[in-house]
């Protein structure tokens, strides 16, 4: 089977095309797919992409060396700041009403939470899943939700990558 590795604009073509007719009207979006390795984000006008950037910051590069789980709130809290250096990349004069997460945190987050897939998330919501996160074992809520242990692991950081990233443009 041949493998063909993607450019950064490629994937977020590509993430902004799965998504893109669940864009309604013609509302200013945010959609950000968080990776194990990196971070896009396209900001659109309705479904059509204005532009996008791709962060060197991910789930699994955020937690690499990390060996306590749970993670430590200390330690936890020391992981924004990559998520800051990684988005001065990104454009802060864009004034999203919606933000469309997509990628394993974001689609596992649901689940975590006893919320259906599709339903507004709110940054209650993702504290309430930091401190599950940061309270519990991996292995302890991998079986609780039925959730892969190394996914629930990575979880962490991708709760605080969507926190971070939303807050940044007031969501």
């Amino acid at each position: 089977v041949p493998i063909r590795i993607l450019t950064r604009e490629k994937e977020a073509d590509l993430t902004f095309r799965g998504v893109a007719s669940q864009l309604k009207g013609k509302g200013d979006y945010l959609v950000m797919d968080v990776g194990g390795g990196s971070t896009e984000l396209s900001w659109t006008h309705g479904r059509r992409r204005l532009g996008f950037v791709s962060l060197p910051v991910g789930s699994s590069t955020l937690l690499a060396g990390i060996r306590n789980d749970p993670i430590g709130p200390l330690e936890w809290a020391g992981l924004e700041q990559p998520i800051r250096q990684a988005l001065k990349r990104a454009p802060s004069a864009i004034k999203p009403s919606v933000a469309l997460g997509i990628g394993g945190s974001a689609n596992h987050l649901p689940r975590l939470l006893g919320r259906n897939p599709g339903e507004l998330l709110t940054m209650d919501h993702l504290n309430h899943a930091a401190r599950l996160l940061l309270k519990h074992p991996s292995i302890e809520l991998a079986k609780k939700y039925d959730i892969d242990p190394q996914r629930v692991r990575s979880m962490a950081a991708g709760v605080l990558i969507i926190g971070t990233i939303l807050r940044m443009y007031n969501l």
